[in-house]
């Protein structure tokens, strides 16, 4: 993942980034099973899939260039639940109850 910026609107967006020469038949039937998935669901506690790009040009930062799939996501500023509990620790009980519940919630939108 890699972390973009809207040049139009100023907006932060996560983007996950596919090297295209990495990408085989099976690899791009998953990809596309992906973005189906990701462009289904719509809940305020699920990350929100935006667009998909499979002709991207990604630029690496020492100028190299490659082919890529990216899909543009909702921007997460505060992180993603991993990365809360590697940093505070264990969650209480409550604490657990409550990311539980709002995880049951998003489930509800896979199909």
């Amino acid at each position: 993942m890699k972390l973009g910026r809207n040049t139009t609107t100023n907006a932060l967006h996560a983007i996950k980034i596919i090297k295209r020469d990495n990408i085989d038949e099976k690899k791009a039937a998953s990809i596309q099973k992906e973005v189906t998935n990701l462009n289904s669901l719509d809940h305020p506690n699920v990350i929100q899939f935006q667009a998909a790009n499979d002709d991207a040009t990604y630029i690496k930062k020492n100028g190299k260039t490659y082919q890529a799939v990216a899909f543009t996501m909702e921007y997460a500023a505060r992180g993603n639940l991993f990365e809360y509990l590697y940093q505070t620790g264990s969650f209480s009980e409550d604490v657990v109850r409550y990311y539980f519940q709002q995880l049951i919630e998003g489930k509800k939108n896979f199909k």
